[in-house]
């Protein structure tokens, strides 16, 4: 028989595994997250760079690998474990109490997404290979009609990520400074588009080397960037009817045209010709609003989770609680759906498997709210190179090298007859340690703004991001980027010192009559001379002065940094 055959039948006919599988792996995953911190906290380590990437892949990552592959069949074992291991820890760390300066809401570097993205991201490529191994519990596979599976609620967690992901970057916007509207309109990428042309290389790329393909998942053409770069696109016509009226249309149309219309029992119908091109992804097309329906509903939760970061330190537990009854009331409902409508099936994405994800990925959301508190702690211990940032700023770079990694591997040996345990256990290892120190090298050889991709709840980066942006817009508006410059005018001298990237001082003082100089061109100091003119005017009235959108305020008396920051708090507040 041919290959591609052997291997298509090889990773097909999953019926799944037991309900309480999915969320103890997730769970697991977010414990050695948490144990990783802890440890560095007890044995006081100092790491940085490459010494602390390798410290989070052998404490995180190749834990979780055994875990998925020949430790599987001791889930419920490594669970208990590792709970107990961190309840021991935690308790022993409330009795001797934190060292650590607590400052809640004034430098945050890491946030519960990062700790979920990387629940959602390691897993998620741990199985991309490791599914095509004999090692990896088939159980795990995607089902292929009905029933409960890893890597089924693991494709949703990627929407379940984009949903919260863009729920900040909704927020970033906001308070955002952008020196220019033109740069901002460059900057932003049609993600939309940037999703369909990877889909449509993925296709092509699967054809030109007539790789496997599992059509019951997806269809013959369709893929998973194809139905990213559909729900992308979907929340762009409807951003602004995001809520939970949204979500209720999205899955009241789903029980209509899945149960009332009869969708679902053409979509599982593998006997069901594909002459067209909605029959041949009919899979693809009919799990569309089941995958939005899941964006919406993180989207909803992304704005929790910007509630939580602006609460208190005294909240996270109380939070954490309350966090745990969505699950709770999830899947009281999965089992309510699931009477009346029967099991839950990834490939139509029906409503029973909806409040399955929903309950599960909720679930794993909790676990990281608590780890927030945890990581919050250890903020000055963290360097830039911690595997949980790099994930979390490189994370589609990562997961389309290990979708790369995989087609790689599986052209070259046939994966599924490899016997040997250690062999195919080593192979998987070593593809993602390749994956972390990706990451890693991406970090060294592309970071270049320290500005750039900030945690959006940084309010300490912020402010310097926002000074910077200050400092740019200034100097442009009244024609000073050198330090210690000075604008004349007659009967006015403004000063603008600037120090670094933070804007130091902006004063006004008298001067004799003389005529104005600057450093600059006569071309640049005409291009300024309107804007020069409404900031002395503006100090002369003690008025609030405005360039390029931003909003300064012209004083007569010497302009410090704290006062800039409160300046930048008060805006912050009221933009919240």
């Amino acid at each position: 028989m041919d290959k591609n055959k052997l291997h298509e039948e090889f990773v097909s006919g999953g019926v799944g595994d037991k309900p309480w599988i999915v969320p103890i792996q997730g769970l697991c995953g977010g414990i050695l997250i948490l144990l990783n911190y802890h440890i560095i906290r007890i044995f006081k380590l100092k790491l940085s760079g490459f010494s602390q990437l390798m410290f989070n892949f052998f404490i995180i990552t190749f834990p979780y690998t055994l875990m998925m592959t020949v430790l599987s069949s001791y889930l419920l074992e490594l669970f208990i474990v590792l709970s107990s291991i961190l309840i021991c820890l935690q308790i022993s760390h409330s009795w001797k109490g934190s060292n650590v300066k607590r400052t809640i809401d004034k430098s945050f570097y890491y946030s519960e997404f990062d700790c979920l993205r990387s629940c959602v991201l390691i897993p998620t490529a741990i199985a991309i290979l490791a599914v095509d191994f004999k090692i990896f519990p088939r159980s795990w596979a995607k089902t292929e009609y009905f029933g409960y599976s890893v890597m089924d609620v693991g494709t949703s967690g990627s929407f379940m990520l984009m949903g919260i992901g863009d729920e900040i970057l909704n927020e970033k916007s906001k308070t955002k400074v952008e020196v220019k509207v033109e740069k901002k309109f460059l900057k932003k990428l049609p993600s939309w588009l940037v999703l369909f042309v990877l889909g449509i290389i993925r296709m092509v790329f699967m054809i030109i080397f007539n790789y496997h393909s599992h059509v019951s998942e997806y269809g013959v053409h369709w893929n998973f960037f194809i139905t990213m770069g559909c729900v992308t696109l979907l929340s762009k016509a409807f951003t602004k009817y995001i809520g939970m009226k949204m979500l209720f249309l999205c899955l009241s149309l789903s029980y209509v045209i899945l149960n009332l219309f009869g969708f679902q029992e053409w979509g599982l119908d593998n006997n069901a010709s594909r002459t067209s091109i909605v029959s041949a992804n009919k899979e693809g097309i009919i799990s569309l609003l089941g995958y939005f329906s899941i964006y919406v509903l993180y989207r909803i939760f992304g704005r929790y989770l910007l509630f939580i970061k602006k609460s208190g330190h005294g909240r996270y537990l109380s939070v954490t609680l309350e966090t745990l009854i969505a699950p709770i009331i999830f899947f009281s409902l999965q089992l309510l759906s699931e009477h009346y409508l029967g099991e839950p099936s990834r490939r139509v994405f029906n409503i029973p498997f909806f409040f399955y994800t929903a309950g599960t990925t909720l679930l794993w959301f909790s676990l990281m709210v608590y780890a927030g508190k945890n990581i919050e702690e250890l903020k000055n211990a963290r360097k830039n190179k911690d595997l949980l940032y790099l994930l979390s700023k490189y994370g589609l770079y990562f997961f389309l090298l290990a979708n790369l990694l995989t087609g790689l591997v599986n052209i070259s040996i046939v994966t599924f007859e490899i016997d040997n345990s250690l062999v195919s256990l080593s192979i998987i290892t070593f593809y993602m340690y390749i994956l972390a120190f990706f990451c890693y090298f991406m970090d060294i050889v592309i970071m270049s703004n320290p500005y750039k991709d900030d945690d959006p709840f940084d309010n300490e980066a912020n402010a310097k991001k926002q000074l910077y942006s200050m400092k740019k817009s200034v100097s442009s508006a009244i024609g000073q980027i050198y330090n210690q410059q000075k604008m004349k005018k007659q009967g006015n001298i403004l000063y603008c010192d600037v120090k670094g990237d933070e804007l130091i001082k902006l004063e006004e003082d008298s001067f004799v009559p003389g005529s104005f100089r600057s450093s600059r061109d006569d071309k640049e100091r005409k291009v300024q001379e309107k804007e020069k003119s409404s900031l002395l005017q503006a100090n002369e009235n003690k008025q609030k002065v405005q360039f390029f959108g931003n909003e300064y305020f012209a004083e007569t008396t010497d302009e410090r940094k704290e006062k800039w920051l409160n300046i930048l708090e008060q805006r912050r507040v009221n933009n919240a």
